[in-house]
Formats: C-alpha cells, structure tokens, sequence
C-alpha cells in the first residue's frame, strides 16, 4: 500500500512502485550467480558511510587517529555479513579529484619511478604553504559504476589531498551530489559532518543482497550494493 514518501523542505513526493513480493532469499536477482572472479567481491557504497564512533582520540592523542577500516570490519562482524577479518580483502575510499588528468599524469610518474611519493600536493590557492607533512595521492581507478565514473580510490585510513571532492554523480552522471548533503535526524538523534563514500572488497564472492552498515543504516545511510553486477544490470 505504500505509493509514495514525502519529503521535507517543500520537496515533492517520491512515487514508489513494488516490484517483488516474498521473502528476501527468494528475490532472484539477489540469487543470480556473478562473475565469479570479481563481480560479487567489490561492493560500492549507494549512500554515504557514517561512522558510529568518532575516529579521532581526543586531544591528548596527538592527532593519531582509529582505523575507519576497522570500523567497517566491525560493522559487517556485528551484522552477521562476514565471520572474521580475514573475509575482507580492502576498503578504499573514493573520491573525486579536481584535476583528475593531473593525477593520473603524477601517478604514472611515480609508477615509472619519475617521482616518489610523498608528492607535494595540489593547491586551490598559491598563497597556502605545503605542509610540511601530506598524505598519499589517490589512484585513478576504473569503478564499474556509474555514480563514480571519473573517481580514484585511496586508503581508508589514509588522509586527504587537496583538490578532492566527496559524493557520487546521479542523472547518468550530470549532477554531483556531496555527501554533506545527506543528513538523518530522528527525534533528538542527528547524523551530522560528512559521511564516506567506500568501496568493499571482499576475498571471496558473496550474495548480491546489499547491505547497510554505521551509524543511522536502519535508515538508509551506510547502503552498499554490488559494484559490476549492479552496474550491468
């Protein structure tokens, strides 16, 4: 009986339409086998990642930070997605670079061994000085799906360069939607600052069913679907 959802903000209703009526393990598409080298073992996120813990230590850390990774791995245990550690194989962040050609000009560099890392970083302004300490730099990466086209991956718990961008692109890639732009608030509960967005891969293939993990998931934050399967769906 659900026909739409309201939104606020004076935004119109989102008409909804069912399209399967059963159990969850019956839904074939989530029964489908995938390409079984890669296709159900990278998992892309569908809405922004929110950590339910502050990453940072406090003040008498030094800024040292926890492991996002860790978090995620956690999430999935917690859940019932995975058994152990060792059921993860990486996750990356992705982002989107504001002179993507630039980076993928440096990151051959450094592949042929004209330079190495660390490699100053990027400046929108040339009257801020380089720090004297800076993160690595993204890899271009081609993600099979079309709300990261054009976007590189990173390291979880890496830092972050100047010149990137956090969000996915919607309307067959016309329109980029930050993940600042996602915000849950229920009763007193708020999900503020920017969320992630990651990509999971796993060591073996797993079902096609997406899963949602961190904080507010219950909601529709923290949303991950399979990344090729989905993509040539």
């Amino acid at each position: 009986r659900l026909t739409r959802l309201r939104q606020r903000g004076g935004r119109p209703d989102l008409f909804v339409t069912p399209t399967y009526v059963g159990l969850a393990d019956d839904y074939p598409p989530w029964k489908k086998p995938c390409n079984p080298t890669d296709g159900a073992k990278i998992f892309v996120s569908a809405t922004p990642y929110f950590c339910p813990i502050h990453l940072s230590h406090g003040k008498r850390s030094a800024g040292r930070m926890r492991s996002l990774q860790r978090q995620v791995v956690k999430g999935l245990q917690m859940q019932g997605f995975i058994e152990t550690d060792e059921d993860v194989d990486r996750v990356e962040e992705i982002v989107f670079d504001y002179m993507p050609d630039e980076l993928a000009e440096i990151v051959e560099q450094i592949a042929t061994g004209k330079v190495v890392e660390p490699v100053p970083p990027r400046q929108y302004f040339p009257s801020i000085d380089v720090p004297d300490n800076y993160p690595p730099l993204a890899n271009p990466s081609i993600i099979q799906d079309d709300r990261y086209k054009g976007a590189a991956l990173k390291d979880a718990d890496a830092g972050h360069c100047f010149g990137a961008s956090f969000g996915m692109r919607v309307d067959a890639g016309a329109r980029f939607i930050r993940t600042l732009s996602f915000c849950r608030r229920r009763r007193r509960h708020r999900v503020r600052g920017r969320g992630r967005m990651l990509q999971v891969t796993f060591s073996r293939p797993r079902s096609l069913r997406p899963f949602a993990i961190g904080s507010q998931c219950h909601f529709g934050l923290g949303l991950f679907v399979p990344a090729i399967c989905e993509a040539s769906s």
